[in-house]
């Protein structure tokens, strides 16, 4: 399956505090934390993020070695969101 997540990078992920989208039938959100250098990550599939039921969350550190994670969690839930869809 073609990858999805590959821009994340940490400077792209410095462009704002949070940040809410979507790809397909999945919708994530990604909140920064400057300060302790982490990025919250939550994907889900409902209307929005507070009435989703279907949320899942993982903390990753904001540099390079975490953001290759984050890019390998996203794909790894968006495959199985969309596989589903």
């Amino acid at each position: 399956m073609e990858r999805k997540f590959d821009y994340l990078t940490p400077r792209w992920l410095g462009r704002a505090h949070m940040y809410h989208g979507e790809q397909d039938a999945m919708r994530y959100r990604f909140v920064m934390d400057s300060k302790e250098k982490k990025v919250e990550a939550s994907v889900y599939t409902k209307v929005c993020f507070e009435k989703a039921d279907d949320v899942v969350t993982e903390l990753f550190s904001w540099d390079e070695e975490g953001t290759a994670a984050l890019r390998d969690w996203m794909q790894q839930h968006y495959e199985r969101i969309c596989e589903d869809k």
